[in-house]
């Protein structure tokens, strides 16, 4: 299987009522971890709580921050990522899935599930560099992209 990236069903609705970072454009913060393989994905999930559990524990591991950027351009809203997200040079790691969230609330309940990616099989690296690539920024490589209809 290829890697996949799905968004969290409550997302949207997460996003418009203001319990996720403020994606009103601009670059904001958010939170990449990794989740072991055994992880059973189920897009009705909304917050770090319900997962946080996979999360791999490697002794060389730490989620990273990332920082988007959130446009608008015509009816569209794009989130994009940076190029990529590096877990360290040297590392060791072992793990099937990425999950982004906004992990700036003080509570697991409160830091909401944006996407999450599924290598579709384990990826691993041994004292080497455990690297996201999320490739070249722009509207049809978005992560996300939101698209309203033209007014009536």
């Amino acid at each position: 299987m290829a890697e996949a990236l799905y968004v969290y069903g409550t997302f949207p609705q997460n996003l418009m009522s203001g319990k996720i970072a403020d994606l009103s454009g601009g670059t904001q913060k958010l939170k990449v971890a990794l989740l072991k393989r055994t992880h059973t994905f189920n897009q009705s999930n909304d917050n770090w709580g319900q997962i946080k559990a996979d999360e791999i524990t490697d002794a060389d591991y730490s989620a990273k921050e990332i920082t988007v950027n959130v446009s608008y351009s015509s009816l569209a809203t794009l989130l994009e990522a940076p190029t990529d997200c590096s877990f360290g040079a040297e590392v060791t790691i072992t793990a099937g899935y990425a999950v982004i969230y906004d992990g700036r609330p003080a509570t697991d309940a409160n830091r909401k599930l944006v996407g999450i990616i599924d290598f579709g099989a384990e990826k691993s690296s041994v004292d080497g560099n455990f690297k996201i690539e999320f490739g070249k920024v722009g509207e049809k490589t978005a992560i996300l992209k939101f698209t309203a209809a033209a007014p009536a």
